[in-house]
Parts: C-alpha cells; sequence; structure tokens
C-alpha cells in the first residue's frame, strides 16, 4: 500500500476528470459521464476536490451549495484504498469548504444497500430523516425535490453545520 500519511485533499482539476470516472466506473453502476463531471467544474456552485496519494488520484468527492443548503453529489474511494478513512477526509473537506462558503445544512441520499456509505454519513453526524418527512417533501408537486431522484430504495440523511 502507497504511504497513507502522503494523502493530499485538494481542489479537483479539469485535467482530473478522466481519472475521476475510473474510479466512478469502478464504484457505481450507475455511473456518472465524463461530461456530467465537466458540467460541475463549469459552475461556481460546486465544490469538486479530490484526494492524492503520491500524485496518483484514489478518491473525489462533488458538492454542490447555494446560499444555506448544500448536497453531496458523488463521493468515491477507489476500491485499493478503502477504510483507510480516505472517504471520511474527503468529506470532512467538502463539509468545511461549505461551511466556510455560508452553507448551513448538507443533504444527500444514500443506497439502503451501502452499509460502508452510511456507517460514513453517520459518524460525520447526519441524521436520517423520517419516512413521515419523505412523504411530505414528495407530496410537493408530486416530485423530491433537491434531495435527488426520489428513489424509494434510497435513505434521506442531512446534517446542520452548526451541531459540527
Amino acid at each position: 500500500m502507497d504511504n497513507l500519511d502522503k494523502t493530499i485533499i485538494c481542489n479537483a482539476e479539469i485535467e482530473d476528470i478522466d481519472s475521476i470516472v475510473k474510479i466512478e466506473k469502478e464504484c457505481f453502476t450507475d455511473a456518472w459521464s465524463w461530461e456530467s463531471f465537466h458540467y460541475c467544474f463549469m459552475s461556481p456552485f460546486y465544490v469538486n476536490i479530490v484526494a492524492r496519494i503520491n500524485g496518483a488520484i484514489v478518491g473525489y468527492g462533488f458538492m454542490k451549495s447555494i446560499y444555506e443548503d448544500a448536497e453531496l453529489l458523488r463521493i468515491a474511494v477507489s476500491s485499493s484504498y478503502r477504510r483507510l478513512d480516505i472517504g471520511y477526509r474527503i468529506l470532512d473537506y467538502l463539509i468545511n469548504e461549505v461551511k466556510n462558503n455560508g452553507a448551513e445544512k448538507v443533504f444527500l441520499d444514500v443506497r439502503k444497500s451501502n452499509e460502508a456509505a452510511i456507517s460514513l454519513y453517520e459518524k460525520m453526524g447526519f441524521s436520517r430523516y423520517d419516512d413521515a418527512i419523505i412523504d411530505e417533501i414528495k407530496d410537493f408537486d408530486g416530485i423530491l425535490c433537491f434531495l435527488g431522484a426520489g428513489n424509494i430504495d434510497n435513505l434521506f440523511t442531512k446534517l446542520y453545520l452548526s451541531d459540527k
């Protein structure tokens, strides 16, 4: 294993997209396209970061932040580097960035079957919405606003940054 104490969390660059997409395809069956990641670099509302070890990208995180609300869009760590707190460091960095930019809450959705991610989010202090709140949000124009696609197999969570 590469030297983990040399892990650097830093802003992602457009030139990193190819490496990000490679990890994305490794980690997700519904992988984002190169163009989807590229779009995140074109808007001032996105925080895009990578984790590097000896210059190689081993993980990434993308968060959208508008005014007081932020949403974790994507986070992944290459399978060779999981369970080494890299995901925690990526998420912590993202949360601090959006908090410094005025965000008060972070939302995310996660597949109920993704136990590793759920464990990370709980470790970071995220709490689950109860089903009644989700039903109420879904009833607004019949769609689930801001919290992703409204997949019933997903769990929705929030973190109030005043608690961090």
